[in-house]
């Protein structure tokens, strides 16, 4: 499919508008101690604005076996400019445009699904220590 690139920023424009609330992503980074990276080593970057939505528990997926386990807590939308893997973090800053007295923290589930204007990552709630 050709999309002139006109209608492409008009449509990125308007994926990006319904993102009412910001993040920040978290990119491992080495320690001098070892090969890995540790439970509180990330940067983070810039805040970015994402589409955010926690999953009721009724959001499940089966796991082969006939039993319905929970596979993430949330999904975020973000613009499709942005890169995130699943060795990466996610903080929720802003919630419907009010800064978060405390960040939410999230390891992203798998690969992002990726569209022409935005992607869609699942997310899984840290608790119980930092992560940077």
């Amino acid at each position: 499919m050709n999309i002139p690139k006109a209608e492409r920023d008009i449509f990125k424009h308007n994926a990006e508008a319904i993102m009412r609330d910001r993040c920040q992503l978290g990119t491992p980074t080495q320690p001098d101690d070892g090969p890995e990276p540790g439970p509180s080593a990330y940067t983070w970057g810039k805040e970015i604005p994402c589409g955010f939505q926690f999953l009721s528990p009724d959001d499940v997926t089966a796991d082969g076996v006939g039993q319905h386990v929970p596979t993430s807590d949330a999904v975020a939308r973000l613009p499709s400019q942005y890169r995130i893997t699943p060795d990466m973090r996610f903080r929720l800053t802003r919630r419907f445009g009010d800064t978060l007295a405390t960040p939410l923290d999230f390891t992203v589930v798998g690969d992002a699904r990726v569209g022409m204007f935005a992607q869609r990552v699942s997310l899984r709630r840290v608790t119980g220590g930092s992560i940077g």
